[in-house]
This record gives structure tokens, C-alpha cells and sequence, in this order.
């Protein structure tokens, strides 16, 4: 199965690739808007990582905007789908807010309005994304200091974030974590959740197998029929060959009263003049002549 995109390598340059097979459907909200969504099957590397892709536009012919979901060591979703659940779970978020506390400054670590300040961060950006997080800064802290604010709060994400995947990890019962491609892993989930926010979907549909049927272009109805849809495609196959090559002969022979008695009016014709049927004419004729015994009379006018 080929589905055929371009796609950008490391050194910016496009290539054609194969994304594989992909499953087309459509979601209509509780207004009754409608998107369609294209998901594929396997992981394509990307800049030299492996994700999952899905495609999403909100109207037809529009533009059509990618969600990357970064594959695991498997060339899964697993990993990233363990991971964005375990970020709904506030239980998680404090344990891994309180370890960072502990170590970084233990006094803040005892006053709960930090904890829970750090706790309701991740929690906007899970539900909102990075945006939500600047909106959120923006209706608390003076404009001179919302950059400073915004960029503090996305390392004390960052952290957290990285504190909740590594304890994952090592249930998961990998022993070592903390390299480049955790690294990697961990920033691709990240922009995977920012940008769930525009996804518009509250599920993933996922496509684990599929069964390639092979397109007939005579297949006109549907089994039993298609022997019938063959069989008549041979004839009219077989028919406009006859046309080119077989020709039709026709004769007419009209008797009418005349004062010698009767009078016999014999014509033929073909579409195309040939020696065979000038044979034919006259052999028909000299045969009629010596059956009935008529005079020949040449047409005339």
C-alpha cells in the first residue's frame, strides 16, 4: 500500500516517502461541526525520529494541519499515550511536584500553596497548552515581568514533566533514562500535548491492521455479478472489432406490375466498395436473370 508525501530531511531538502497505509474519517462536535482526520497506520521518520501522524482539517479543502506523536523503543504510541494519561492524574503531578520541592528548596516544599500552584501549571498546560499557561500569567503578573514569569514557569514545567516521565520509565522497568533520545522523546510528547489542543478530538483512532483489496476498473457491481460485467466486456470488445473489419452486405429485390407483365428491381450496397461485392452482385444477378428468365434492363436516371 503506497501513500506517497513529501517530506523535508535533515539538510532541509524534500524527499517523496512512503507514510504507508491510513484511515480517512470525520468527527462532528456537539454543534454539529464536522473535521476530517487522516491517520497513519505506521511511524515515518521525521528529522531523523520516528512519530505517528495524523492529519486534521475543520472544513473541506482546507488546509491540513499534522499532530506528531513521537514513537517509543517498540515503534509504538504506548509510551507517549501511558505518559499523557498519567499527566491527568493529580495524585502523580503532586508526587513528582513534591520531589522536585524536596531537592530544589525543602522549605517551599512544606508550604502547600506552592505545590498546588506548581500542580494547577501542569494541569493548565495539559488542558490548554502553552497559551493557556500565558493567559493564565497574563490576568496575575505586571507586564514588565510576564517574560521572566513565562520563561520560569516553563523550565518548573519542564522539570516536573521530566520528573514524571523518568518515574514512568523505570516502572516501565527501563533501567536507564536521562539520554539524547529520552531527551528527544520527552521534548516530541511535550509538543504533541501543546498541540492536542488543537486537535479538536477527544480520542485517538488508531489503525493496527487492514486488509488490501485490489481495485477492479471493470468492476462495475459486486460479486456474484462481476462474471457477467467481464463476459459483456469481451463482446463489446469483440463488437468494435467487427465494425472495423467485418462489413455488413445488404440487397433489395422490389417487383412491381408493368405492362410487360411484372418487373423485377434488384440493388445491393456495402459501406465500402469492393471487388468481392461487385462479384457478389453480379453472380446474384446472373442467377436471378437464369432462374426467372427476366431481360435485364440497365437502371437509368
Amino acid at each position: 500500500m503506497f501513500n506517497i508525501n513529501p517530506v523535508p530531511d535533515e539538510q532541509g531538502k524534500t524527499q517523496e516517502k512512503n507514510f504507508g497505509p491510513s484511515v480517512v474519517f470525520r468527527m462532528r462536535d456537539a454543534a454539529g461541526q464536522a473535521r476530517e482526520y487522516e491517520n497513519y497506520m505506521m511511524p515515518v521518520t521525521m528529522e531523523g525520529r520516528p512519530v505517528f501522524i495524523s492529519g486534521m482539517r475543520d472544513q473541506v479543502g482546507g488546509v491540513m494541519r499534522f499532530l506528531y506523536i513521537p514513537a517509543d523503543r517498540d515503534n509504538s504510541m504506548s509510551t507517549f499515550m501511558d505518559f499523557y494519561h498519567r499527566l491527568h492524574d493529580s495524585a502523580l503531578i503532586d508526587q513528582a511536584v513534591m520531589s522536585m520541592l524536596t531537592e530544589v528548596n525543602p522549605e517551599a516544599a512544606k508550604l502547600p500553596a506552592a505545590s498546588e500552584a506548581i500542580r494547577s501549571m501542569v494541569e493548565t498546560f495539559v488542558r490548554g497548552g502553552y497559551d493557556a499557561i500565558g493567559t493564565d500569567l497574563e490576568a496575575r503578573v505586571p507586564k514588565d515581568q510576564l517574560e521572566r514569569a513565562f520563561e520560569t514557569s516553563a523550565r518548573v514545567l519542564q522539570t516536573v514533566l521530566s520528573r514524571m516521565y523518568v518515574t514512568m520509565m523505570s516502572e516501565r522497568g527501563v533501567q536507564e533514562v536521562g539520554g539524547e533520545k529520552d531527551e528527544r522523546f520527552l521534548a516530541d510528547a511535550v509538543a504533541a500535548i501543546n498541540a492536542l489542543v488543537f486537535y479538536g478530538a477527544p480520542i485517538y483512532l488508531q489503525m493496527t491492521n487492514f486488509e488490501h483489496i485490489q481495485a477492479s476498473g471493470l468492476q462495475i457491481t459486486k460479486s456474484p455479478g462481476k462474471n457477467v460485467v467481464y463476459f459483456g466486456s469481451v463482446l463489446l470488445i469483440l463488437g468494435v472489432f467487427m465494425l472495423f473489419y467485418i462489413h455488413p452486405r445488404r440487397a433489395w429485390i422490389v417487383v412491381r406490375e408493368s405492362e410487360r407483365g411484372a418487373r423485377v428491381l434488384f440493388v445491393t450496397t456495402s459501406h465500402r466498395k469492393t471487388l468481392d461485392m461487385a462479384k457478389a452482385s453480379r453472380l446474384m444477378r446472373e442467377a436471378m436473370i437464369a432462374k426467372f428468365g427476366v431481360e435485364p434492363v440497365k437502371a437509368t436516371g
